[in-house]
């Protein structure tokens, strides 16, 4: 290996490192982090995997009531990952994201090689080093969520894909297919990558790529399992009405309304800039999407980027309500990102000044090289925001209000819960209609117990009283004044108010089987 190899080899092998060692960080935090409702519904079907038998085909969640809690989800291969993990090594939640961590790993690994043959080697770095320290890839590389498995698996069958076209073996179709097929059983937004997918069999084999019988089996090998997964899937939610909403298109799009809302538009504007590319990477992002390409290879990243921005308009309502639906853009920005800079940089070193000073030189490469280390900057930024509070005349405190930022509160809520409750006790979780506090399956899962969760305006008198037939003990609530007033009457006499001895956050909790005597006691005058 000459000097040139071996020193890129080390600024890959750094790169990497220090990525994976920021998707370290608060590894063992408890999951009540940022998105803590989506992480601990997925540590639920990991702990219910783990308990009730390890069937990968009827995942179970918490909020099922007095059912066994069968849901149609998204192939739960995550889940059933740290569940193995459970029986060799004992119940740890943060193994979840040590596995999503792995799977970042095998991103970053995998991001290089694919780009390295679209751009160049010097992009496909800067590309590497952009998606090791962009704020969306550190935080939801380590979370406990099937979207880091989502992202490793879009880009490996890319990557896998495109050597068969150059390389003509089997076996990389294969992977690919195999890979392809992951992705889409494990979050089924994945399906956006069939437009750099067909772009790149246009590039390669011109229109008869339609006529070509190995690239229809390898549609068909891809997505047969996936078709099959979702038809089972709607199967159980059919039979149990328990459903992540993974086929329900109405619960996602909003299509038209996206491209009339101004809030939208400028919502998600302001996370691609802050959240997603930073103000550097989103100079960079924009040369190198206007630079024109230099092959025909590099037209996959747009049709990539295509897929990915009429994925986000079709699905505006779940892409505006979570970042972690933006995480698929941030490898095909990091190739625009890795072609900018490479531009940016080659233009300034081109750059001629007659009679230069001496200190022009050096001072072209601190500008080209510090530009790119305001990326890692700007991510800390991002995710590690603080909130200052003035407190005297000199006096003021600081908290954290990032995507790290732990909600004890709920945690604790859940304590207390565990503690007033039996084990097998169902509870009724109570949440407002607008804005979700508290969380439900953050509830159940730190409590260790199941029920269900309702909105506060359907929440009626007879509707308790079903509840109550279905086996309900406990109604818990922070919305107590939204409820509807026959509700707040009923609750208040004839239900037993049990103190939680919290007032952050604000919980009332009832118990609904309170004795007829006690009650008659009570309405006594």
């Amino acid at each position: 290996m000459d000097k040139i190899a071996t020193k890129r080899a080390l600024i890959i092998f750094f790169i990497i490192a220090f990525g994976v060692g920021l998707r370290l960080y608060n590894l063992r935090a408890p999951l009540l982090d940022n998105d803590s409702w989506r992480q601990t519904d997925t540590a639920a079907i990991a702990l219910n995997f783990y308990r009730n038998g390890m069937n990968i085909f009827y995942p179970q969640v918490d909020w099922g009531g007095n059912t066994p809690g069968y849901c149609e989800t998204e192939f739960q291969l995550v889940p059933y990952l740290v569940a193995l993990m459970y029986k060799l090594l004992g119940v740890h939640d943060y193994f979840g994201r040590l596995i999503s961590v792995l799977f970042s790993l095998g991103s970053m690994i995998f991001l290089y090689l694919l780009l390295r043959r679209y751009l160049d080697t010097a992009a496909a770095i800067v590309a590497l080093f952009f998606f090791a320290f962009a704020p969306l890839s550190i935080y939801f590389s380590r979370v406990f969520m099937p979207d880091p498995a989502m992202l490793f698996f879009s880009i490996s069958s890319l990557y896998y894909f495109t050597l068969w076209f150059e390389e003509n073996k089997l076996r990389h179709a294969i992977l690919s297919a195999v890979f392809l097929s992951l992705g889409l059983l494990v979050k089924v937004s994945m399906l956006f990558m069939g437009f750099p997918f067909l772009c790149l069999c246009l590039i390669k084999r011109g229109r008869s790529a339609l006529w070509d019988w190995r690239l229809w089996l390898f549609a068909s090998a891809s997505l047969v399992p996936v078709i099959l997964w979702y038809w089972h899937a709607q199967r159980i939610a059919a039979e149990s009405g328990l459903s992540f909403g993974v086929t329900n298109m109405a619960f996602h799009t909003g299509f038209a309304s996206s491209l009339l809302s101004t809030e939208f538009a400028y919502r998600m504007a302001g996370r691609f800039v802050s959240r997603i590319l930073t103000p550097t990477g989103c100079v960079f992002a924009v040369v190198g999407l206007i630079i024109k390409p230099k092959a025909r290879e590099e037209l996959v990243l747009y049709a990539w980027l295509g897929g990915f921005i009429l994925f986000t308009l079709v699905a505006s309502r779940t892409s505006l309500g979570h970042d972690y639906y933006q995480l698929p853009f941030v490898p095909v920005a990091a190739g625009f990102v890795g072609k900018g800079f490479i531009y940016f940089k080659r233009s300034l070193e081109n750059l001629a000044i007659d009679n230069a000073p001496f200190w022009w030189g050096p001072l072209r490469s601190s500008v080209v090289y510090l530009s790119l280390l305001t990326v890692p900057l700007f991510s800390i930024a991002s995710l590690f925001p603080y909130q200052f509070r003035h407190e005297g005349f000199i006096s003021f405190s600081v908290k954290a209000i990032g995507y790290y930022h732990i909600d004890r509160n709920q945690g604790y809520a859940a304590q207390r819960i565990k503690e007033l409750t039996g084990d097998d006790e169902l509870l009724l979780i109570v949440i407002p209609e607008k804005g979700k506090y508290p969380f439900p399956p953050t509830i159940f899962y730190f409590s260790q117990r199941k029920g269900w969760y309702e909105f506060s305006p359907y929440v009626t008198p007879d509707y308790l009283e079903e509840m109550k037939g279905k086996g309900a003990r406990y109604l818990v609530t922070q919305v107590f004044d939204e409820l509807p007033p026959e509700t707040q009457t009923y609750l208040l006499t004839r239900c037993r108010p049990v103190d939680m001895g919290i007032s952050d956050p604000p919980l009332r909790m009832f118990d609904l089987h309170w004795g007829s005597d006690e009650i008659k006691a009570r309405l006594a005058p």
